[in-house]
């Protein structure tokens, strides 16, 4: 038995094929380019869709076993606008695009932030599609071209079965979806002049959607009937693949964003999630929801950081065929540093979203060292992460371990200091690929291999190693975390 999981990205995708204990057959991935200057941040779905079916052809090529499902999850908010002749129409925002902001302002004046949130759980933000679309409406002619809007989820999906359906996980992120009853609302997309119809109709995660057709599987060398099946946002599938099914674990995403997950009680108290602008999303455990702490930079601030400040060891690194945050990571091993930082570069993560920040560096003398400066950005991400950790602690949204995910989630460094600082243990997944495992997990249990989501979760997600915090580095930590909120509270609102 294999099953597909496809993940499709910011700024590249993958696809990984699964037996039905969770071990991986095969696998592909490719990169894309985003464009970004001048508040402007687009990928180009043409391109985007190449590339996925690139791998997935590649994946299954690979494989020596059957296909029997696929799920897909992708980023979120970001959208494919296709004509009558399904042709794309433009390309899409990207988290960081700031041409969203006008439409902010129109939400907030014409419906106001208040309603907004209480009906999609979502405080108005240009991060989601929603004011991205108003622009569009406001400026192009785009939307009135536009016969479907997709996802990158559904978008994918439609290509493999020509049906049209989105998750409630991924549709939830367009800030038009009342998810309290599980639809489009009509008031909101109203305000870009749009109507339900033009969207894929919202479904639960691991829905069948429909089956691959005869040419799609024609060029991806599969054969027979394939279930497709309705996955998720890339956080929400994230989780499940780390195995995040109570309020005991938290799920710590480190990728373009850093996002830490953590599931909200049954009973909370809206007005702080409101407050702090933290999201309320439908998670793929039936009745369940959860909320993300954000640090908006993290992954792109590692890769400024690796192109500008250590340009000459990034040259090094190319020559010598090293991948330089390994080099890094070993040269801070048990390192210290006096250097503080305010890591939120161009923009700032809970607990004060802002999407025109300035960050600072502190503390700087001749005898700065590039690990000083290496250790001091993977440290001040986590003092904003604890920040806005502590700043939700009255919403009752805890957590006794965290599962590290994502691109730097192999990194032993950035596993002792999440021990060190949240005096948690901290896991590492024996399948780093989280999200693919997470639609693997949803269409395991969609065609019968599994009775449910947790039974499945317990028999194939498994741990690498565990880091225990270290008590004799907490009070150093803590030391620096009290000098990091007091730069905090000087510096946050410094213009950009």
């Amino acid at each position: 038995m294999a099953i597909i999981g496809i993940d499709v990205g910011t700024s590249g995708c993958k696809v990984c094929v699964y037996n039905h204990r969770g071990a991986i057959l095969s696998a592909a991935h490719r990169k894309y380019t985003e464009r970004r200057g001048n508040g402007i941040r687009e990928i180009e779905p043409d391109i985007v869709r190449k590339r996925v079916f690139e791998a997935l052809s590649e994946a299954v090529f690979k494989c020596k076993e059957p296909i029997q499902a696929i799920s897909i999850t992708c980023l979120g908010e970001s959208l494919a606008c296709l004509d009558e002749n399904d042709c794309i129409l433009c390309s899409s925002m990207v988290t960081g695009d700031n041409r969203g902001q006008e439409g902010v302002d129109k939400l907030c004046r014409e419906l106001g932030a208040d309603y907004v949130f209480q009906v999609t759980g979502l405080m108005p933000s240009q991060l989601y599609s929603l004011p991205k679309l108003i622009w569009l409406h406001d400026n192009t002619d785009v939307l009135r071209k536009a016969k479907k809007i997709f996802f990158y989820e559904d978008y994918i999906g439609y290509l493999l079965t020509g049906e049209r359906k989105v998750s409630y996980s991924t549709a939830a992120r367009s800030m038009a979806l009342d998810i309290h009853n599980l639809k489009w609302d009509e008031k909101l997309l109203a305000q870009a002049e749009l109507t339900p119809s033009l969207f894929s109709e919202p479904v639960a995660s691991g829905t069948i959607i429909g089956y691959v057709t005869s040419e799609a599987a024609g060029k991806c060398h599969m054969s027979g009937k394939i279930p497709v099946v309705a996955g998720g946002h890339d956080q929400a599938c994230a989780a499940l693949g780390s195995g995040f099914i109570d309020s005991s674990f938290a799920e710590d995403c480190i990728g373009t964003c850093e996002c830490l997950a953590l599931m909200l009680p049954e009973k909370y108290d809206q007005s702080i999630l409101q407050k702090f602008q933290m999201p309320c999303m439908l998670y793929l455990l039936p009745d369940s929801c959860f909320t993300t702490l954000e640090i908006t930079t993290c992954g792109a601030l590692m890769n400024w950081a690796k192109d500008v400040l250590f340009r000459g060891t990034q040259q090094m690194c190319i020559e010598k065929g090293t991948d330089f945050f390994k080099y890094m990571d070993e040269r801070v091993t048990d390192k210290h540093t006096n250097i503080l930082m305010l890591p939120q570069f161009g923009s700032s993560g809970h607990p004060d979203l802002n999407y025109h920040m300035s960050g600072c560096i502190s503390g700087l003398t001749l005898e700065t060292t590039e690990e000083d400066l290496y250790l001091a950005l993977k440290e001040s991400m986590l003092y904003q992460i604890k920040l806005a950790y502590e700043s939700a602690a009255s919403l009752g949204a805890g957590f006794e371990k965290l599962v590290m995910t994502g691109g730097a989630a192999n990194s032993s460094v950035s596993a002792r200091l999440r021990a060190d600082i949240f005096q948690k243990p901290v896991y590492t997944l024996a399948n780093n690929e989280a999200g693919t495992l997470g639609c693997m997990i949803l269409a395991a249990v969609a065609i019968g291999e599994y009775p449910d989501i947790v039974t499945c979760i317990r028999e194939v997600v498994r741990y690498a190693q565990v880091t225990e915090p270290a008590s004799h580095n907490f009070t150093e930590h803590e030391e620096k975390y009290l000098q990091f909120k007091a730069l905090y509270e000087k510096m946050h609102s410094f213009p950009s």
